[in-house]
């Protein structure tokens, strides 16, 4: 997905399998079969299959944050947020510019 978002526009299997640098062509093309069937890709057939995202990453990544989110820390944001303070994944660079968020609003990061 990383590099069909990087690109941002459609691309042929060939095109997604060079920029991804796979090692096997079964894996890029099982990966691209799984994003299609989960609706992340619209596959369109013509001279070869084309491939476009139907979500943005901004979409996918809010998505998959509220899952964490929900099946790791019972749908608790603090939680989590306390989780990653105590396991030392937040810096306290980190730790001002989300002092700075709540204070200015998320327009400002």
């Amino acid at each position: 997905m990383q590099v069909i978002w990087k690109e941002r526009k459609e691309m042929a299997y060939a095109q997604i399998f060079h920029a991804a640098g796979r090692k096997t062509r079964q894996s890029t093309q099982t990966l691209i079969n799984r994003l299609v069937n989960k609706g992340i890709l619209k596959q369109e057939k013509r001279e070869v299959y084309y491939y476009t995202p139907t979500v943005t990453k901004e979409e996918y990544t809010y998505a998959k944050t509220k899952e964490l989110i929900n099946l790791a820390y019972s749908g608790s944001a603090r939680d989590l947020i306390v989780a990653l303070v105590k396991q030392r994944e937040v810096s306290p660079e980190d730790f001002e510019e989300l002092k700075h968020f709540w204070t200015e609003g998320v327009d400002q990061i």
